[in-house]
């Protein structure tokens, strides 16, 4: 066989190579399946009746590498001296878990804000708020028994706070209770953010009240609450328990 035609052969099988290696990479791939309909279509061995094998194994490693090489990078962490078993994904800047074990019972969008007691001393007063429970509190706050939105939207409102009285005059009366949740000073009326308890005329006695609704509030809105007791001697009641408003972000 001359030079010449070996040249050509060698030739034609690198075209060959080329042309094969166009279409792999050309065309969408698939395994347990001859018809992918993705760049990479995996489909099990059984629908019905899937074995252990079928499914796609991450890479697993005890300890996280120092940094990722493309954003998005998955890997599985596994048996870590510090860190949970889960997956991790690289975003660029460090390896961040996919869910928290310890913020799992957190929706992601509920914010809460707590207190206890009451501002004031008269027969209307203002619920405290002190903390804000949120799994990103980005733009919320909670100051000055004020609770600060930080994301334009339609939100579910629900608040909760009890009420005791401990003392009063004789013979004592029912007491009547009226809760308000105002925005940014003024009190919420579409949907009604009012709510109306009561306390027996015996001693002591307490009661809870809840309430809830769909609102729309902007960013930088500040809601706050308050309870007027319509009689009886302003002194002879107090809160109990936890002050709570709990805002479920629903969509924008």
């Amino acid at each position: 066989m001359t030079g010449e035609i070996k040249d050509m052969i060698l030739t034609i099988a690198t075209i060959g190579l080329f042309l094969v290696t166009l279409n792999v990479f050309g065309q969408n791939s698939g395994i347990n399946t001859t018809d992918p309909k993705a760049t990479l279509n995996i489909e099990p061995s059984n629908k019905i009746t899937p074995t252990g094998e079928d499914g796609v194994l991450i890479p697993t490693v005890n300890n996280l590498p120092l940094e990722g090489i493309v954003t998005g990078q998955l890997i599985f962490l596994k048996d870590n001296a510090v860190l949970e078993d889960q997956f991790y994904y690289w975003d660029g800047v460090e390896w961040l878990p996919f869910v928290s074990n310890t913020e799992m019972g957190l929706n992601e969008n509920a914010y809460v804000a707590t207190g206890v007691g009451y501002t004031g001393t008269g027969l209307s007063r203002t619920l405290n708020f002190s903390e804000l429970e949120a799994f990103d509190p980005t733009g919320f706050s909670v100051t000055g028994n004020a609770f600060t939105v930080g994301r334009t939207g339609k939100y579910l409102l629900i608040f909760n706070n009890n009420v005791k009285r401990s003392g009063g005059t004789t013979p004592i009366s029912q007491a009547n209770f009226l809760y308000s949740i105002l925005k940014n000073g003024v009190t919420i009326s579409s949907p009604d953010m009012t709510v109306t308890s009561s306390v027996p005329n015996e001693l002591p006695s307490a009661t809870s009240s809840a309430l809830s609704g769909i609102v729309d509030l902007n960013q930088g809105d500040v809601l706050t609450a308050t309870i007027l007791k319509s009689n009886e001697s302003p002194n002879s009641y107090q809160a109990y328990g936890v002050n709570s408003i709990t805002l479920l972000f629903l969509h924008d």
